[in-house]
């Protein structure tokens, strides 16, 4: 955020303090005694940090606006009064309730939203509200009041903002003093510091003439609307900048349009705080509302939403990006927009309700188009076509060099700040990267399948998976509920960390009900995996989207490319016949290979099938002994004879379902012939192939060493040790 402004915190004279003539300030007393315009249910105390039984603890840390809308989604605070402690937190008024005075942080466009919803609001939240729909020089204005110029209206305020008037006329007398230029007349108090404020006006008029006004209207081609012939104008119709010291410590900056209508071009002024120490602050926060003044020069053809005629994450998150534009060294605050926003809650997305007052989070998104397309004037495109799409999305599906869907999944991908799409680090410094659901699948050699939890994102929001396999996770199988789903813009990508620490190009595995990878396909392998479930969709800037059922992880230690070895099996038999002792002794030897020939995935289960190919030697020797007079014996070598195993021969696989569950299973036949080989009796005879089965049980066995399995070889009703190793 930008460095605290240190100023000196004011009561206003008739807002709660010790002027409050007329039965109307009984409403805005009311306020400050309770916490909350009246009509509400369960006002806080503003001199007290409890709600009921419930303690209120202000989050460390926290901004005025984060905690403001936490009541508001908690249900402490309605629509109404939420925007009327917005406010009081802009213009640092004392009637904001203690439990809600955080840090300072930027809500300048407030002022456009309190008076475009001024006229919907009830006459208490009116009477609170009325003196900061004013510029400061008119007759009971905030500022006016404060400075003790004219008293709270007696009147209640009226339900449509009449045209303001002016005390005085304009003049170096005071009490205002301007500095002119071309372009700006920048406004000063003779009160409360008048050389304070004189050196910050003067480097605000200097910062604007000299750098800000070539460098974001050449950007912008456009100027702000004179406010020649508005009320209460300074006199002409240049741009009027207001730095006062009533900033306090949770107040903030404003660009505040005239009450017209918002689909035309609307004439605007600024406040802005006085500098202390931090003049570069200072300058970044005027290019932040000067181009919000730029904006208000553009007109919208669609709904006015968000008050200025884009949602608030195009106007509020470019004004950041223009801070940067034209002050780069402000990275402490734009590293903590980035850090304390989309890193930390990616899936709230750029434009989500619960975003609507941290609408700055939007700033990394305008940096990473303006960045990486290297043109800066989409920020101009976006407003240009405002004026020619109702549908803000279609205006920002517009101008996006590569279209909605790709442009934002490269901006996911990019805040994952790992090589080669680790700009942050350069941009700002920034090293990790956003919040991430891990998963690190601990297998001991077998097989699991995990969930992965909820599947949902809000719009224009990013939710991020990443897995962090063990050496001997080998398959990794996706159960994919969003291939279920036909929702507009919704994706889900994964994308592979390398061995290098480089990222593999994103895999679009939206439509893919079971998307398979085998580490031990170098196409496939990885070090870590990401998965990122993004949803952006032009016809939905708001709202959240959520798959049916969780996502499940099938991962499993099984090869999953090839499979070698080496098998013996040895048949020995021993018969007596008769007076005969017979003794026969087959060996069948195998080097072979199983590769690889299909994998199935449908519904989270996963069949891999294997077809092997190799060679075998086969060998057969039998003798004859007879216990006779004389002695009688005989044998009978055959062999050894080489043979292919073909690949139609046989195949070996297994399936594994969505509990992890694994089953072998094999096939075929071993083709050992036609063998011709000579019996001891002189016959020709011949051997073909003789069917095989394998069982390796009803699930994954453990490896062994480099991985090996163990079974049976059945053939002729004799039973043989059988061993596979790889």
């Amino acid at each position: 955020m930008r460095a605290s402004l240190p100023v000196v915190a004011l009561l206003l004279a008739a807002c709660g303090g010790s002027t409050s003539p007329s039965a109307d300030t009984t409403d805005v007393a009311e306020i400050a005694e309770t916490g909350q315009v009246a009509d509400t249910s369960e006002p806080p105390d503003t001199n007290d940090t409890t709600d009921g039984d419930a303690v209120i603890t202000p989050p460390e840390g926290a901004t005025t606006q984060e905690l403001i809308r936490q009541a508001l989604a908690d249900g402490r605070l309605d629509q109404d009064t939420a925007l009327v402690y917005r406010v009081f937190a802009a213009f640092s008024d004392e009637r904001l309730p203690i439990p809600y005075r955080g840090r300072s942080s930027h809500d300048s466009l407030v002022g456009a939203e309190l008076v475009a919803r001024y006229a919907e609001l009830s006459p208490e939240h009116r009477a609170a509200v009325y003196p900061f729909t004013l510029p400061p020089p008119a007759a009971g204005s905030w500022w006016a009041l404060r400075d003790s110029q004219s008293p709270w209206p007696d009147d209640a305020p009226p339900h449509l903002l009449p045209p303001p008037t002016c005390l005085a006329p304009f003049s170096e007398r005071g009490p205002w003093i301007p500095l002119d230029s071309e372009h700006f007349r920048v406004w000063y108090s003779e009160r409360w510091r008048a050389d304070l404020g004189g050196q910050s006006a003067a480097a605000v008029l200097e910062a604007l003439e000299d750098y800000l006004w070539p460098l974001l209207t050449g950007l912008m081609q456009t100027t702000p609307v004179s406010d020649a012939g508005q009320p209460c104008n300074g006199n002409d119709g240049r741009l009027d900048i207001y730095v006062l010291r009533f900033l306090g410590e949770y107040g903030s900056p404003l660009t505040m349009p005239f009450p017209t209508d918002c689909h035309q071009p609307r004439a605007a002024y600024i406040v802005l705080p006085t500098a202390d120490d931090d003049l570069d602050a200072l300058l970044a926060t005027t290019a932040h509302e000067f181009l919000h003044a730029l904006q208000f020069s553009f007109p919208v053809l669609g709904e006015c939403m968000d008050y200025l005629g884009g949602p608030l994450w195009f106007t509020e998150g470019t004004a950041v990006w223009a801070e940067g534009y034209a002050y780069p060294s402000q990275q402490e605050r734009l590293r903590s927009l980035l850090t304390g926003g989309m890193w930390a809650t990616p899936f709230d997305g750029l434009s989500s309700e619960a975003a609507t007052f941290a609408r700055y989070r939007s700033y990394p998104f305008w940096k990473h188009l303006t960045e990486v397309h290297e043109e800066p004037d989409l920020i101009r495109q976006l407003f240009e076509a405002l004026a020619v799409f109702p549908e803000h999305g279609d205006a920002l599906a517009h101008v996006l060099p590569r279209g909605l869907e790709l442009d934002f999944l490269d901006f996911a991908v990019q805040l994952l700040n790992e090589p080669p799409d680790d700009a942050w680090r350069s941009w700002l410094g920034l090293e990790g990267g956003p919040a991430t659901s891990d998963i690190f699948p601990q297998l001991d050699g077998g097989a699991l399948a995990t969930s992965i939890g909820a599947m949902s994102v809000n719009a224009f929001g990013v939710r991020y998976w990443h897995i962090e396999p063990e050496d001997d996770a080998r398959l990794f199988a996706f159960d994919n509920p969003i291939a279920e789903m036909q929702v507009p813009g919704l994706k889900l990508h994964a994308v592979r960390k390398l061995a290098d620490g480089t990222l593999a190009a994103p895999l679009d595995w939206a439509a893919i009900d079971t998307p398979v990878l085998c580490r031990d396909d170098p196409s496939d392998d990885f070090a870590s995996l990401y998965l990122l479930m993004t949803w952006a969709d032009p016809k939905e800037i708001y709202g959240r989207v959520t798959a049916p059922r969780p996502g499940r992880l099938v991962v499993a230690a099984t090869p999953c490319r090839a499979l070698t070895g080496h098998s013996d099996v040895s048949i020995a038999m021993n018969e007596q016949v008769g007076a005969f002792s017979v003794s026969t002794e087959e060996k069948i030897s195998a080097s072979y290979s199983f590769t690889r020939a299909a994998i199935d995935a449908e519904g989270g289960q996963v069949a891999i099938e294997f077809v092997p190919s190799g060679s075998l030697t086969w060998s057969m020797s039998s003798s004859v002994v007879a216990a006779s007079d004389p002695p009688f014996s005989a044998s009978c070598p055959a062999g050894p004879v080489d043979a292919n195993i073909l690949h139609e021969h046989g195949t070996l696989g297994f399936v594994i379902d969505k509990d992890g569950q694994a089953l072998w299973f094999a096939n075929g036949r071993i083709p050992i012939g036609p063998l011709p080989w000579t019996d001891c009796f002189g016959e020709a005879s011949t051997m073909t192939s003789e069917p095989y089965w394998l069982y390796v049980g009803d699930q994954l066995l453990p490896f062994e060493g480099a991985a090996s399995l163990s079974g049976s070889f059945r053939r002729d009703g004799l039973d043989a040790s059988w061993r596979f190793t790889r």
